[in-house]
């Protein structure tokens, strides 16, 4: 093994042993107490509803309390190899939250650095999503982690370093850690902001109170004021964020890619995956709807024709879904911590349905 993997990995294992309080740091003029909670987890793709690509790496919960709305959530910090294969010389910290990695953060290098001193950082991009402001939202992010204390270099966080010769980390182990956090939490934050932005709203401009008429643009979708009259938002989120890891923790490639929810890349033949979560609307209502956005998708895109598949947040009725087979649309849902699915989609996805 390479000396400096050898190093990554010791710092690694650094990191993994922290727990208790990690400090207060503010975002918004807000107080957040982060506690990395008591016991660290082994075989983490074995518990619960996240995947991780390797089994063979740790986690932990880590608690975020706001302190003055009195709230709390919990992140959970993979530490261990990150790839689409079992690779063991790979070092990373990964930061999970609502299902899904909100940051990676790689300790390990592709190829020997030429520095005993090796940085550890992130780029702080949203490459993913169908975000329109990824450049603005970088910017946002970087202010948010320098408020928190956390340096910046090169437009990227610099959240540590470690030394070569025997991956000791700079600075302590626990203010590295608590980097970490503060980098997880602002991609969260930024995340958040942009999407309760409607679009071609401005941030920050009030309206006048008076009523406009619609005036559509091309490319504009009804079905944006479909999800915002029908669906939630968290739920939805959550439901991609949930699909996408999970396949990633099974090594297939799945990615956010705008219009489409999700499109996962196996084969000759890509899935386009529409995910629906419309409490207020129910399920029928929500698979009409995504009915209609799938095969518009479909004659969209670009290559060999994909296969379509449904996401629901609940168990629907089959017998009230009959009318996808003949449009060749496969549903799956969340059934306690595992994916069902309809016979389409279990042909589509067997590694995520058997």
């Amino acid at each position: 093994m390479r000396i400096d993997i050898h190093s990554a990995q010791k710092a690694l294992k650094v990191l993994a042993s922290i727990q208790g309080r990690l400090g207060v740091v503010k975002f918004d003029g807000r107080a957040h107490r982060i506690t990395a909670l008591h016991p660290l987890l082994s075989k983490p793709l074995s518990r619960g509803g996240l995947k991780w690509t390797s089994d063979s790496g740790h986690v932990r919960k880590v608690m975020v309390e706001d302190l003055d709305a009195q709230k709390k959530r919990v992140l959970y910090v993979y530490y261990g190899p990150w790839s689409s294969q079992r690779h063991t010389s790979s070092a990373y910290v990964v930061v999970f939250h609502g299902g899904g990695p909100k940051v990676e953060i790689r300790l390990s290098k592709a190829s020997p650095p030429g520095d005993d001193k090796v940085p550890i950082v992130h780029a702080m991009g949203f490459k993913a999503g169908g975000y329109k402001d990824k450049p603005g939202m970088h910017r946002l992010a970087l202010r948010i982690v320098r408020k928190a204390n956390v340096e910046i270099g090169d437009e990227e966080a610099v959240i540590g370093s470690y030394r070569l010769s025997d991956g000791h980390l700079k600075p302590a182990a626990k203010r590295v850690l608590l980097n970490v956090i503060i980098c997880a939490l602002a991609a969260i934050e930024v995340r958040w902001r942009a999407r309760i932005i409607a679009p071609g709203s401005k941030p920050g401009i009030k309206s006048s109170g008076k009523k406009k008429r619609l005036a559509w643009k091309k490319g504009q979708k009804i079905e944006i004021f479909l999800d915002a009259k029908f669906g939630s938002q968290e739920k939805h989120e959550k439901l991609i964020d949930d699909i996408e890891a999970d396949l990633k923790g099974l090594g297939l490639k799945a990615e956010r890619e705008h219009p489409h929810d999700l499109v996962v890349r196996k084969g000759h033949r890509p899935i386009i995956v529409e995910a629906k979560a419309w409490p207020k609307g129910g399920v029928l209502a929500a698979a009409i709807a995504a009915t209609g956005q799938l095969l518009h998708y479909a004659s969209l895109f670009e290559g060999a024709a994909p296969r379509l598949l449904l996401a629901l947040w609940k168990a629907p009725d089959l017998k009230e879904l009959r009318f996808l087979t003949p449009a060749h649309i496969g549903v799956i849902w969340r059934s306690k911590e595992k994916w069902a699915g309809d016979k389409l989609a279990r042909t589509l996805l067997p590694e995520l349905l058997n």
